[in-house]
């Protein structure tokens, strides 16, 4: 059995004997250390200097220690992110458990740069982007440990390591570390929630996947919005615009009658019912479902734009325009509303989440009217 591979993120030319005094602790711990100044690191000799430092944290880390000191480091020239800031995104992505270590002098003056960031600080750092790294990891809610020598790392490592030792004992004598392979391309929080199952996991759960998988919706509609999808425009008679809406509303109205399904009926019984436990894998594939649907959706609202009918017709389309996203804008509430209860302090008692898809006054117009329509389809010819 390989031994646990702990990479080491920071700049070298400052940091550098920090690094090897680390090198010593974990492989003194009996651990592999991954430093990318030593001849033991892994190269893909075509592949460049900044890959090669991501590559190793995404396929060989276990766990990254990340240690932020006064410099910024080198940069990516396309990006012009720190390479630091990169492996440490990278380790995110994969989901890997990481310790993070910020010099106190530079941890200490981070409130006074927030309330001052035209100040000068050259002397604590070289570039004030590292107090924006900083800031981003605390928003992520870090849990972020001050040094100010090798050994305050060691020690608190050496800790750290220790309780996450125990913690994954826990874990497998409670039944819960079998990892879940089928939830591996989600989040790491998500997969967290559903590893670990605490208090109202199901909810946890449901409020994780569907923020993160509504992005992709939210950037497909800024794009439509800003003019960056192209939809090939067509001009329809009268007769051909009668039958196009005649097949296309009945496969929309199909569609949400799906979508209301599986918000009203589907993603509940994800939950589980009567006490009983829900299943991470039957939520994931529900609001796969209704994101899915909500993709479909949103082809629609392109498809009708860019339909155009002659002037008779032009109230029909005027009150397509807009309808489609109506039924994305309530499922983007979803998560707000689920978030309410939880976001007490200690959330306690009965809570009752009513989820029903509204049908907006405008979708019952104008079903009605293309209704009406359809059947009086001659006198419209």
């Amino acid at each position: 059995m390989s031994k646990t591979k702990i990479f080491i993120s920071s700049t070298y030319y400052d940091l550098s004997q920090v690094r090897e005094n680390l090198k010593d602790c974990i492989e003194g711990l009996g651990h592999e250390p991954i430093l990318s100044e030593f001849d033991s690191f892994p190269v893909i000799p075509d592949v460049n200097t900044i890959d090669n430092c991501k590559r190793n944290v995404y396929n060989e880390a276990d766990i990254l220690v990340l240690i932020i000191g006064g410099k910024r480091g080198s940069l990516d020239p396309e990006s012009k992110i720190s390479i630091t800031n990169l492996e440490y995104n990278t380790s995110k992505d994969k989901g890997i458990d990481s310790f993070v270590f910020v010099k106190k002098s530079i941890l200490d003056i981070l409130p006074m740069w927030e309330n001052n960031p035209g100040s000068d600080f050259s002397s604590h750092v070289d570039d004030t982007k590292l107090f924006e790294f900083i800031k981003n990891i605390k928003n992520e809610q870090k849990w972020i440990f001050k040094f100010e020598s090798s050994n305050d790392i060691i020690n608190i490592l050496k800790n750290q390591l220790s309780h996450f030792l125990k913690y994954l004992i826990d874990q497998k004598n409670e039944g819960k570390l079998k990892p879940l392979i089928e939830l591996n391309n989600e989040s790491a929080r998500a997969q967290s929630i559903a590893k670990d199952k605490p208090d109202l996991w199901e909810y946890l759960l449901t409020i994780e996947l569907f923020e993160s998988k509504l992005e992709k919706i939210k950037n497909k509609q800024k794009n439509y919005n800003a003019g960056h999808i192209f939809s090939k425009a067509k001009s329809l008679d009268l007769l051909a615009y009668l039958n196009y809406l005649k097949d296309r509303f009945v496969d929309f109205e199909s569609l949400v009658n799906i979508l209301k399904h599986n918000i009203e009926v589907t993603l509940p019984d994800s939950w589980g019912s009567n006490g009983q436990s829900g299943d991470p894998i039957v939520i994931r594939d529900s609001i796969d479902n209704i994101i899915n649907i909500c993709d479909n959706i949103l082809d629609f609202e392109i498809e009708f734009s860019s339909t155009y009918p002659p002037d008779k017709m032009s109230s029909i389309k005027a009150k397509l325009t807009g309808l489609a996203l109506s039924f994305i804008e309530q499922i983007e509430k979803i998560p707000k509303e689920m978030s309410k209860p939880l976001e007490r302090a200690n959330p306690s008692g009965t809570y009752k989440i009513d989820l029903v898809l509204k049908m907006p006054d405008s979708y019952l117009e104008l079903t009605e009217h293309v209704e009406e329509i359809i059947k009086n389809i001659d006198k419209y010819i």
